[in-house]
């Protein structure tokens, strides 16, 4: 086995063990029969507990997210740039709720070296979203101002978002839909077929089946049936952002070449526009409001998405 499998091994076991039990819990022991090594292998990869949590910290944060939407958004106007980057945000946490969880009840108990890491992996955040503002400043798009004290704004409202959750409330990672059916609450997560907890937006059609927009796509709490949620997804998903969307929807689909259309409650077409390679984008400020049905034709195979206009 390569010394890389064997460092993917160790990290991916690293992930989990922290997850569970923390940075103070889990033991480099416990971590190396996780992963299938021996306690000496580990150290030959990485040299101490704490330069494996920071290598853990640094692989399954949102900076690697970060580093590869950046490029992408050059061409998309700021404001749904921003947007796209705290959805992204929140979908990295929702994916790590266990570890964030447990880091934001250990981390007034971190060393020193641990906190070190911390203020390094947010430097490395503030410095790449100001170099974002240098440059659409460059360009005239943005006006004067301090893109460090600017950065650190934005950024600062998301992590109070998650401070918020796990300290006032007690229940970062709860989330989830709850319906009431006039005598009971009836709650769902990921176990009944959510596919993200934060919930963006919510739509009642004709036919009294609830619509929720998440960070993941759009699901259907139907109207009959308790029992769970349909989710809309599969292999062959769209990526859409931003969702809801109020005036301009951008398709992700990299490398394809098709036809697009977009379809109303009813199954009636609404929009017809074409695929390009790169960026793709369509004007839905002139639907009504409510949710609709992307289909993409693109090299023989059919992509599909649904968004939320308001």
């Amino acid at each position: 086995m390569s010394a890389e499998n064997t460092r993917d091994r160790i990290l991916e076991a690293s992930l989990r063990l922290f997850s569970q039990k923390g940075f103070f819990g889990a033991t480099t022991r416990e971590i190396a029969k996780e992963a299938a090594v021996a306690e000496v292998t580990l150290f030959r990869h990485i040299p101490s507990k704490e330069a494996l949590f920071e290598e853990v910290i640094r692989r399954y944060s949102f900076l690697p997210a970060l580093k590869g939407i950046l490029p992408g958004l050059e061409q998309v106007g700021y404001e749904e740039a921003l947007l796209e980057i705290a959805r992204r945000f929140l979908e990295r946490l929702d994916e790590r709720k266990d570890l964030i969880r447990i880091m934001l009840a250990e981390r007034h108990h971190y060393p020193s070296q641990v906190k070190r890491i911390f203020r390094g992996l947010l430097g490395e955040m503030i410095h790449m979203l100001a170099d974002y503002f240098r440059q659409l400043q460059a360009r005239g798009i943005l006006r004067e101002f301090d893109p460090d004290v600017g950065a650190k704004a934005f950024l600062g409202a998301l992590f109070a978002y998650v401070n918020f959750l796990g300290f006032f409330l007690g229940t970062y990672g709860g989330g989830g839909v709850s319906k009431f059916d006039g005598t009971n609450w009836t709650t769902y997560r990921s176990a009944n077929g959510l596919p993200i907890l934060f919930v963006t937006a919510i739509s009642i059609d004709a036919q009294d089946n609830k619509w929720f927009a998440t960070l993941r796509g759009v699901l259907k709490l139907s109207a009959e049936s308790n029992q769970g949620i349909q989710t809309l997804t599969d292999k062959n998903l769209l990526d859409l952002y931003p969702n809801p969307v109020q005036n301009v929807l951008h398709i992700s689909l990299p490398g394809k070449t098709g036809t697009l259309e977009v379809y109303d409650n009813s199954g009636k077409s609404v929009l017809l526009n074409q695929i390009r390679e790169n960026s793709n984008s369509i004007d839905v400020s002139g639907l009504k409001n409510g949710t609709y049905t992307v289909k993409v034709l693109a090299d023989k195979q059919l992509y599909s998405g649904k968004f939320m206009k308001y």
